[in-house]
Parts: C-alpha cells; sequence; structure tokens
C-alpha cells in the first residue's frame, strides 16, 4: 500500500528497478457510494436526535423501552455507515501496487517439441482409452442392480415353471 500522493513517484522508482514488462493501472470510481454514506449517516443522526426528543417526552415504561430500542437500533446503523465510510477514507488514501519480478536469464521450462505429433496422438488415445473405460464402469454401476433383479425375476419364473405341473 502507497499513499496516493506518492502512487507516482512510486511507480516511476519501480520502473528503475528492472526492465518494465507490462503495467495496468486501474482505479475504481467511489465517489457516488461516499456521498450516498454520507447522506445515510446525516439521516440516521437526524432520526436519532428525534428518538432522544421523544425520549425525552415518554411518559410510561413501555415507551420508554421501545424509544430506546428504536434509538439502539439507529446507532448501530450509525456505528456501520461510520465504518463503512473510514473504510472508504483509508482505501482512497491508498494505493494497492502489485510487483512481480522475474530474475533475467531464467531458463524457461518447456516441453520437448514433439514435430511429428506421434507423442501427442498417443497420449490423447490413452486418455481416450481410459475415459471409455470409465464410461463403462459408470454405465455398469447404473445399470447393474436392475440387470440383478432382472436375474433374480428370471430365475423364480423358471424355478416356478419346474415346480408346477403343468395343466393339461
Amino acid at each position: 500500500m502507497v499513499p496516493a500522493g506518492h502512487f507516482d513517484a512510486t511507480i516511476d522508482e519501480l520502473a528503475k528497478v528492472g526492465k518494465l514488462q507490462s503495467e495496468h493501472i486501474a482505479g475504481t470510481d467511489v465517489s457516488a457510494q461516499y456521498v450516498d454514506l454520507r447522506a445515510r449517516l446525516a439521516n440516521a443522526e437526524a432520526q436519532r436526535n428525534a428518538m432522544l426528543a421523544l425520549l425525552a417526552q415518554a411518559k410510561n415504561i413501555n415507551d420508554i423501552i421501545a424509544v430506546q430500542n428504536q434509538i439502539g437500533q439507529i446507532t448501530g446503523q450509525i456505528e456501520q455507515l461510520k465504518g463503512q465510510i473510514k473504510y472508504l477514507d483509508d482505501n482512497t488514501s491508498y494505493s494497492a501496487v502489485t510487483v512481480t519480478l522475474t530474475e533475467s536469464g531464467a531458463p524457461v521450462q518447456s516441453k520437448p517439441a514433439d514435430s511429428w505429433g506421434f507423442a501427442t496422438a498417443l497420449s490423447d488415445a490413452a486418455h481416450n482409452f481410459v475415459t471409455t473405460i470409465n464410461y463403462f464402469i459408470t454405465g455398469l454401476g447404473a445399470v447393474g442392480p436392475i440387470l440383478v433383479l432382472v436375474g433374480l425375476g428370471y430365475l423364480v419364473w423358471r424355478r416356478r415353471r419346474v415346480l408346477l405341473p403343468r395343466r393339461a
């Protein structure tokens, strides 16, 4: 995190560290959100002041408790709004800088070239073979219980047919 006022100088100094390959600078406009939060905070504070005035006029315990509950909720909202405003203040005061450094002359890891494509074809064939076996086993798992039930039904049918005498 860099103070927003020193952002440009920091970027210039970082560029001197080595050879700049690429640079990406992005920003987010939060001014509308900030104005909205400020307006909601002013509204919530006005509501709390109105509730405090009502609390001073409350005559019975039920009214006092109801007004105090409202004041508690509004105070929670005020604290939440103040926290969001502080978060925006802190995040707009600083800029995030991410730097990736690589050593020059470091060997690049690459696979040996398969100019004829034979090794790639063998690898693809092995992959497709294993995928086909996986689909077959999955299908067997889905159809297997049905085949077992059909087989048991057939055996019961055959057994009954043998044990029951034929009627002529």
